[in-house]
């Protein structure tokens, strides 16, 4: 993955709760990274059909590893198309991270 293609700016994000002393609990989100990323939709594509164990995920990243953080499902990658929770992240050539992730909806009242 060349540089070039890296074009989209994406924020790693971990949400942790947190419980006060009377118990109740608060959400934390903390920023892991801000980082250059390759980011494609689905769309009916080969790759996309060799995904499909994956079916949930509607959206593929790629980025370079961050030496010293672990990526992981349930994080959140915020990016100018949306939010997206992370589902999959495999390591491609050790130098690479293909993230599958599903796109956060707002739900409707």
């Amino acid at each position: 993955m060349s540089f070039g293609k890296m074009k989209t700016l994406v924020e790693i994000i971990e949400s942790t709760i947190n419980r006060d002393e009377e118990g109740f609990a608060e959400k934390e989100n903390r920023i892991i990274a801000n980082v250059r990323a390759y980011q494609e939709e689905r769309r009916p594509s080969r790759k996309w059909v060799n995904l499909s164990a994956y079916t949930e995920a509607n959206a593929l990243f790629q980025l370079r590893i961050i030496p010293g953080v672990e990526l992981k499902a349930g994080m959140v990658i915020v990016s100018d198309t949306g939010r997206y929770t992370i589902i999959n992240v495999e390591k491609i050539k050790g130098l690479y991270l293909e993230i599958l992730a599903k796109k956060i909806e707002p739900t409707k009242a």
